[in-house]
């Protein structure tokens, strides 16, 4: 039954929703983190796991009041980190940009120093949040706007410069400039610079960044003269490596075709860079169109440029911060979308990425309006046979995350969200958090709680900005719950490790179903990106290893299992190599067995010897049949675990299960016990026992007396259905495009239905508002039975064992 409800983003939790014990204040109490064994570590020795908001722009200039409520809320929440981003932005009137009255530098006059009121807003609020035991992730380069007055090499100001700023050394200056003013500046209320304070968890060099892609709405003619720099120094790196046009001539010669303009030469600057992403690094087909406008020849030279270009600038910066005395590990960028981005931005000490569902976009000229491109269920979206390149928010976020977890350093997922654009989205935030506990990932930082610098301005009934995330229920009631699973890793890491290994020559190409091995392994088993560098010859102590084979180059003689497959029959993507089935010989026995048609099976590797049989819908589940088949058979998984007969997906602990046909997500063991989607006949939580009436329910069930399911009296119950504004209007534009309104009040669908204890033991129920207080006197069951009719608007419940 849809019920009204109010979300007020500064006032405190209480009660059983009161998770302020999983922090510990003030922040820093542990020493500085470092890294140790691929995660974070305090100086004591206390291993450090983060879990909390984004806080963009205007929100990190806070009025001193609104940051003392709203970091004394989070911690409440549970929420023991801050990623303090795009501090750099410009002024505007509202949302993602600073306030126009006290912004952190001080526009419009200048880029290069502070503005005395923002930086105290600033200060404060880094007080306020270290003071509540909330650690803060601190970002440099993000939206800054770089202005004339600064001394750029060209004309006209510059904003979002994604790519522009790895290369263009004027840039690469200013942004060193920022770093020491910004890092080394000592707060007056902590008494410490960022640099020398423990709370500070990290640093990151710039947001969403890489010289693989920029901001297509950004490129206007301020940003031509960088373009054209590029182009300058491609042709250089080209001269460098070929030392003159024959020789590139013929390295981009291949059976008779030239892939090199005759207007083209790199003496005179004219070889022309392809087309970088929109926020995505483009794909590239290895046995494409040889003389296409970015084929496979030039597509590879850009890309071992671009690699180099980005290496050079995170080199460079990473030696300027730690020269500063940062005494935190330091990351690059994230939003890493391709193979050759990821490992351009392995040089920091961990890795981050940025992933989305349902992400807003832009539609048009139409820029009033919220418009969701594949608007869709998540609970029912099947990696297997729905997982997209790029940057593509229709995507499953642990699909999307997984493949910038590289083997031996800490990963944090340092954007995600799933917007309440679809009414029923509650799965995706602990599914994304579940998968997260199996990968073992170090850090969740959703995007983002607000976007304002005040906490009157926003009511909590009414949802002003989707990207706001602070009264999104479906998030909100169960965000406790969230926190804790992931804070106490209450979801077992897998038990196996599986490594997707790329070599070299992979890199100089992005077939567009690079994500492949992504679709079905994350959601089983333990999964990490390798990179050999030294030869091809890849060696691994992993359960197994599956060929990232965007070429014929790698060698898996040396581990004890391989998945075998290539995209192109040659070993490098300049085809002066055919590999052809040679490739695949070593790693056939006697006592192969043909699984399917083209693919494989022995004791030691599972073999695809043509893998565009099987990829050229996009549909990945006869591959992925075929490689649960292999890690049963080789006894990596066990039969009941992997791939089920009904399409569902169970980790290889046995905890997780998610079954997309059916459409419905589930964590059950000792500790926890969840399920989200379509309600089955009777839903079990532990102890308990539901039969629901609702079309779609997400139920989770947290014991609170520090007992497991089994021996706890007394339990945190949440349930919600839906959420949104209860007026919406949902209009299909086109065969893409979903027009929403946001319109009427805030309301959660509330849970209709009975409880029961499966033993037949007495109990209580005792709903709860948003806050954590009881809203109406407390139910006791009749009959080992509670009634829920869905009348009170409540998704939490207190459940005690009477």
């Amino acid at each position: 039954m849809q019920r009204r409800i109010s979300i007020d983003k500064s006032r405190e939790q209480e009660g059983i929703l009161d998770f302020s014990s999983l922090l510990e204040a003030p922040a820093g109490r542990h020493g500085f983190v470092k890294v140790r064994d691929g995660h974070f570590y305090f100086e004591d020795g206390t291993q450090a796991r983060f879990f909390g908001f984004n806080f963009p722009a205007r929100a990190n200039m806070p009025d001193h009041e609104t940051a003392e409520k709203i970091a004394h809320k989070l911690a409440t929440m549970g929420a023991n980190i801050a990623r303090i981003h795009a501090s750099d932005t410009n002024t505007g009137p509202i949302g993602w940009s600073s306030n126009p009255d006290s912004p952190l530098l001080d526009y419009p006059h200048t880029s290069r120093q502070f503005h005395p009121e923002g930086l105290d807003r600033f200060d404060y609020w880094i007080y306020q949040l270290k003071k509540n035991g909330i650690y803060l992730h601190i970002d440099l380069l993000v939206g800054r706007t770089f202005l004339e007055a600064d001394g750029l090499d060209y004309p006209g100001k510059l904003r979002m410069t994604k790519s522009s700023s790895h290369f263009n050394e004027r840039l690469i200056k200013l942004q060193k400039e920022f770093a020491s003013m910004y890092l080394t500046h000592v707060n007056p209320y902590t008494g410490l610079a960022l640099i020398d304070d423990p709370a500070v968890m990290a640093i990151q060099i710039c947001n969403e960044d890489s010289v693989f892609f920029d901001v297509k709405e950004s490129r206007n003619d301020s940003v031509i003269p960088y373009k054209k720099e590029l182009q300058q120094r491609f042709n250089h790196f080209l001269l460098s490596k070929y030392h003159t046009r024959q020789y590139l001539q013929e390295a981009w010669t291949w059976n008779g075709q030239c892939a090199l303009s005759e207007d083209e030469d790199p003496a005179k600057g004219t070889v022309k860079c392809i087309d970088i992403g929109d926020y995505y690094q483009p794909d590239n087909e290895p046995t494409g169109c040889w003389i296409a406008k970015e084929g496979p020849a030039r597509y590879a030279d850009f890309v071992e440029f671009g690699t180099m270009i980005n290496r050079k600038y995170y080199g460079e910066m990473l030696d300027y911060i730690r020269g500063l005395g940062a005494k935190v590990p330091v990351s690059t960028s994230c939003l890493l979308t391709g193979a050759a981005d990821i490992f351009s931005h392995a040089d920091g000490d961990f890795m981050e990425n940025n992933t989305y569902f349902n992400h807003p976009a832009k539609f048009g000229s139409d820029h009033d309006h919220l418009y969701i491109p594949n608007l869709r269920e998540y609970v029912s979206v099947n990696p297997l046979n729905d997982t997209h390149p790029g940057f593509e928010p229709r995507s499953n976020m642990t699909s999307q995350a997984v493949p910038a977890g590289i083997k031996g350093k800490p990963f944090v997922l340092s954007e995600w969200n799933e917007y309440g654009g679809y009414p029923f989205h509650s799965t995706a935030f602990m599914m994304n958090t579940a998968y997260a506990c199996l990968q073992d990932w170090d850090g969740l930082i959703l995007y983002c709680y607000h976007t304002c610098d005040n906490c009157s301005d926003q009511d909590g009934e009414t949802i002003k900005d989707i990207m706001d995330a602070y009264n999104d229920p479906s998030l909100i009631l169960q965000f406790g719950t969230l926190a804790t699973v992931f804070l106490k890793h209450l979801v077992s890491s897998a038990r196996k490790r599986i490594e997707v290994v790329y070599t070299k020559n992979d890199l100089l190409t992005q077939p567009f179903h690079h994500r492949m091995p992504y679709t079905c392994l994350p959601f089983v088993t333990g999964v990490r990106s390798v990179f050999l560098q030294h030869g091809d010859i890849c060696q691994s102590n992993a359960d197994a290893v599956v060929s990232a084979g965007f070429v014929s180059s790698g060698n898996y003689e040396n581990v004890s299992h391989a998945i075998v497959y290539a995209h192109s029959p040659y070993r490098d993507v300049f085809r002066r190599n055919r590999e052809g089935d040679r490739h695949f010989q070593s790693y056939h026995a006697e006592n192969d067995k043909e699984i399917v048609k083209g693919i494989f099976l022995n004791e030691k590797y599972l073999i695809c010897n043509d893998i565009t049989a099987f990829t050229n819908e996009g549909d990945y589940t006869t591959f992925a049949r075929a490689v649960d088949q292999a890690l049963k058979e080789w006894d990596i998984i066990r039969t009941e675990y992997g791939l089920g007969d009904n399409g569902e997906l169970v980790s290889d602990t046995g905890e997780i299960k998610f079954t997309p046909k059916q459409m419905f997500f589930s964590v059950q063991n000792k500790q926890f016990a969840y399920f989200s989607g379509k309600p089955l006949d009777q839903i079990i939580l532990g102890p308990l026992k539901l039969h629901c009436d609702n079309q779609r329910i997400t139920a989770a069930l947290l014991p609170m007396d520090n007992q497991n399911l089994q021996n706890a009296s007394r339990f945190l119950l949440t349930l919600i259905g839906a959420s949104g504004m209860d007026a919406t209007r949902y209009s299909k534009v086109n065969d893409s495009f979903t027009r929403i309104e946001m319109l009427g009040k805030l309301y959660i669908d509330t849970f209709e239905g009975s409880v029961s204890i499966m033993d037949g033991r007495p109990f209580s129920l005792q709903a709860l508002s948003t806050y954590g207080e009881p809203m109406k006197s407390c139910i006791h069951s009749k009959d080992g039975k509670i009634l829920l009719d869905g009348d009170t608007a409540s998704g939490n419940f207190e459940v005690r064992l009477l």
